[in-house]
């Protein structure tokens, strides 16, 4: 951020002083758009990183639930084993006492024995339930990470803009600087005005170049490579 400042601050220092040049004007558009697209790649950046943060919030979330799903499972095992266990002991008692009250024990037996079987049927529903509800988080923790690492692409994009946006500034400032000898060249060819078209033609570059480093809507598309011609300038 402050080495974005900083070239902003470069950049608007050669404006003033050229103002009392009379600059061409295409030239100082073309540093305004240059400063424009500047601060909307900043603004695209921070929002993908609060955006970022979020998910990464949202997913720490999901995996504090997943955690506490993961122990209501167990308790609800555990719920069950001593379910088993003691249907189990009923059986044996039931067995003992059968010999002198069969009848008895017999439907003492068939009522515990119902019992037990709704009792241990209502535990594996509501185990099958908190499972199918795990699984669910699971696919959902899934598509966060997921998110997570498109909103991590596009951010790692916005930087490589910013980037590219750095470097066109700095040559566009390179093009003040040498503003003098592209001068003497005008002078130097008043007849064919090579120069001049030459110049023309940087400038038009410039501007396409800012052009395609502005922030793209739903599809993003790749920054362009510094051209030959500004590289010579």
């Amino acid at each position: 951020m402050r080495t974005l400042l900083t070239l902003v601050l470069i950049l608007a220092l050669p404006l003033t002083a050229a103002a009392q040049n009379a600059p061409n004007d295409r030239e100082r558009a073309a540093l305004r758009r240059t400063q424009a697209a500047l601060q909307q790649a900043q603004q695209a950046r921070d929002a993908l990183q609060a955006e970022k943060q979020s998910l990464e919030q949202a997913h720490s979330d999901e995996q504090a639930k997943a955690a506490r799903q993961q122990r209501d499972l167990a308790g609800l095992r555990r719920a069950l084993a001593q379910a088993r266990e003691a249907l189990s002991v009923q059986q044996a008692e039931a067995a003992a006492e059968r010999a002198a009250e069969r009848q008895r024990n017999t439907q003492a037996q068939q009522a515990a024995d119902a019992a037990a079987r709704s009792r241990e049927q209502a535990l594996r529903d509501q185990l099958a339930t908190s499972q199918r509800s795990a699984d669910e988080r699971r696919l959902a923790n899934g598509a966060l990470v997921q998110q997570l690492a498109q909103t991590t692409l596009a951010l790692q994009d916005a930087e490589r803009r910013i980037d590219a946006l750095h470097a066109l500034g700095l040559e566009a400032l390179a093009l003040y600087r040498d503003k003098g000898l592209a001068q003497q060249l005008l002078q130097a060819e008043p007849v064919l005005g090579l120069g001049a078209v030459r110049r023309e033609n940087t400038v038009e570059l410039v501007r396409q170049r800012l052009d395609a480093l502005r922030v793209p809507g739903p599809t993003s598309a790749p920054a362009p490579a510094p051209s030959p011609a500004l590289a010579r300038q």
